[in-house]
């Protein structure tokens, strides 16, 4: 779901009541006086007194100067619909045709202003008011060229949008405002869930932030101090501030666009300009300019912001010297950052002065003041592109962006180790296409996937990897990362390439100085055996990323793969073989068969083979020792003769000794010795 910003759409509604009539406090000076005429009495003559002006007029021309600023920094995409509390409707709609400075003030030229009236507000005009909130929720609600757009492409909308109110707390009572605007909402939502939910002209609204302008005639206090937020209701949120009318409305207001839509005031100082009235004297001014705040990263980054900032009216202003260098634009390193400018009082002279220097096809520098830095340091640039003002935020650090920079072409001795050639190749095989169809989003997300894997293993020096310093694999990387299909001859030039390690490492053959790209002094330092080992496991980290691209990706891939877990198994074998304990136990084996004579050894060998034996039964059996011991001797008596009388007389008391004859006189009758078995 894409959450429209909640500066894309902003109603202005003022307060069309009576007390709007009233004079703001404040004169202002108008003077028509000729340059060429010097009588001082001709002068007064042609004076005017000072003009005063209702609060109605501030109002209107505070929105205008709010809506200047945004029509100059933001061409689309930010729109302005106006409405008074007289109307039932809005003056405008959201279409790009009825957007602009001329249209607004053309109609804000039609609307009566409103005349003086002694008697209070009626319910009449309370509930004017409400057709009027009602109105600006129905313009809210209304889609946009670019929602409906997002719509049409199935991409879900969160609608938000802005209300600005100009009203007077001395007329109007802010909460019922509040409560019913609440329940306007969740009203109007209601309805279009249940009359027009597939209606993509109208959507249900999100958020509202509501900002109420309590304005009030410079001679009297302000009934607020701070600015005041109230949470409604889920969908609204409210923002309650008191400003004086005169000049001070206008300076609440470019207040307002700098918070509404993130911009920042920078002040350009030191303008060398030329007198008026003086052609052959010249001073210096400031022109205080609006833009958006991330041109001013770069100066926090650096940590030189808070050294340039300066407090203007209560507006903190980022103070820049103004530098005219003998250059062209051309010569300016890259630019991190840029945005469209305006000047914050565009009829004053040297904002007029500073806007057709510019115009003209010039460019300023714009340079960190001395007293903050010991170096001379150029931070920003003015110039032009197709007749629209912009500030450029330079790349700048310690060294100034003028003095000479390092050419790569010069450093001919450190080139030969980039690889450059490699580098222009992958940038031609992967150039981005423009993508005009309906699955932009999607394509554009594999695209950048894409690029996301491929880059994660780039050397930028031929040195930094030992796969990329071997020149006959260089065809291979190059196959693997600029082709997504190979050809017969390129899968041959690719076997031909894996073939060559292979036969070297089973040949034990070294990787000579004829092999390298770039000439590596401390190669040798790996061991024959240990460099090929390295090699494999660079190549298979190489491919992991591209396996995926094609059948023969995954091919190389798997077969780098099976190379190195041979490798593993031949490792580990050859190790348990040169195993250096058992190597010590046969040699001393041997030296003790050498001193031993033979019955001995044949002897202790027998015993050697029953302990193994011994021991290979209990391992492999299920029983205690104790059981397997028992065992052991009941198998053994088995190998013995069994007693004869137990044969004879199975299961009965076996006599002992019956052949024997013993005398009758002694006769105990029977009195043999038994013995129970």
């Amino acid at each position: 779901m894409v959450n429209t910003p909640i500066n894309h759409k902003t109603v202005f509604l003022f307060d069309n009541s009576s007390y709007f009539a009233i004079n703001c406090g404040q004169t202002f000076e108008f003077d028509i006086s000729s340059k060429s005429k010097t009588s001082n009495q001709t002068q007064n003559q042609n004076k005017i007194s000072p003009l005063n002006k209702s609060l109605w007029t501030c109002t209107v021309e505070a929105a205008i100067e709010f809506a200047r600023i945004v029509y100059d920094l933001f061409p689309e995409n930010k729109l302005i619909r106006l409405m008074t509390t007289k109307h039932e409707n809005t003056l405008n709609t959201w279409n790009e045709s009825e957007q602009g400075l001329d249209t607004l003030m053309n109609l804000m030229g039609t609307v009566h202003p409103p005349f003086p009236s002694t008697h209070q507000i009626s319910q009449s005009e309370e509930l004017i008011l409400c057709r009027a909130l009602n109105a600006s929720l129905n313009a809210i609600a209304q889609s946009t060229q670019m929602q409906q757009n997002l719509i049409k492409n199935k991409i879900p909308v969160r609608n938000r949008g802005r209300i600005i109110f100009f009203t007077s707390s001395n007329v109007r009572k802010f909460e019922p405002i509040q409560e019913f605007l609440a329940k306007a909402i969740e009203e109007l939502n209601k309805i279009i869930d249940q009359a027009a939910k597939n209606d993509i002209a109208i959507q249900k609204i999100d958020k509202i932030e509501l900002v109420i302008i309590d304005m009030v005639p410079i001679d009297q206090n302000l009934t607020l101090t701070k600015e005041k937020i109230i949470q409604n209701s889920p969908e609204l949120r409210t923002h309650i501030l008191s400003s004086k009318s005169g000049s001070n409305l206008s300076l609440k207001l470019i207040q307002l666009t700098q918070k509404f839509y993130d911009l920042a005031v920078t002040s350009v100082t030191n303008i060398p300009m030329k007198e008026e009235l003086n052609a052959n004297s010249s001073a210096n001014y400031d022109v205080d300019i609006l833009h958006h705040k991330s041109l001013h990263d770069q100066l926090k980054i650096s940590g030189l912001l808070k050294n340039c900032l300066v407090s203007k009216d209560g507006v903190n202003t980022v103070c820049l010297k103004w530098s005219n260098p003998k250059t062209n634009i051309t010569e300016f390193n890259l630019t991190t950052n840029s945005s469209r400018i305006t000047p914050i009082d565009v009829n004053s002279r040297p904002s007029s002065c500073l806007t057709s220097f510019l115009l003209s096809g010039r460019c300023v520098v714009l340079e960190i003041p001395r007293a903050t830095t010991s170096t001379r340091i150029s931070s920003h640039v003015l110039c032009t592109h197709g007749n629209e003002i912009f500030i450029h935020s330079l790349n700048y650090s310690l060294k100034s962006v003028f003095d000479d920079r390092p050419s790569i072409d010069s450093d001919t001795e450190n080139l030969k180790y980039y690889r450059t050639n490699e580098f222009i190749d992958f940038m031609k095989s992967n150039t981005l296409p423009k993508i005009l169809n309906d699955k932009a989003p999607s394509k554009a997300q594999k695209i950048s996937e894409k690029f996301e894997k491929i880059t994660q293993n780039w050397p930028i020096k031929y040195t930094e990897k030992i796969i990329t310093n071997l020149q006959p694999l260089r065809p291979f990387l190059l196959r693997c990362m600029s082709e997504e299909a190979f050809t017969d001859a390129q899968y041959n030039e690719c076997i031909k390439s894996l073939e060559f390690l292979q036969n070297a490492e089973s040949k034990s053959e070294p990787i000579s100085a004829s092999h390298l790209i770039s000439p590596v002094e401390d190669l040798s330092i790996y061991k024959k055996k240990d460099l090929f080992k390295i090699i494999w496991t660079e190549l298979e980290a190489f491919l992991s990323p591209y396996q995926d691209f094609s059948d023969k990706h995954k091919f190389f891939y798997n077969h780098i793969k099976t190379i190195k877990l041979n490798q593993a198994k031949s490792e580990s074998t050859f190790g348990r073989n040169l195993d250096p304990r058992k190597m010590s136990r046969q040699t001393d084996k041997i030296q003790l068969m050498n001193l031993i004579p033979r019955e001995v050894l044949e002897f202790e060998n027998e015993k050697l083979s029953k302990r193994k034996a011994f021991s290979k039964d209990i391992s492999s059996a299920d029983i205690n020792l104790y059981e397997f011991w028992s065992r052991t001797l009941v198998d053994k008596n088995k190998c013995k003769p069994d007693f004869y009388g137990r044969l004879m007389y199975p299961n009965q008391t076996a006599p002992l000794y019956s052949n024997l004859k013993m005398d009758e006189n002694s006769s105990s009758k029977n009195s043999a010795v038994k013995m129970e078995i």
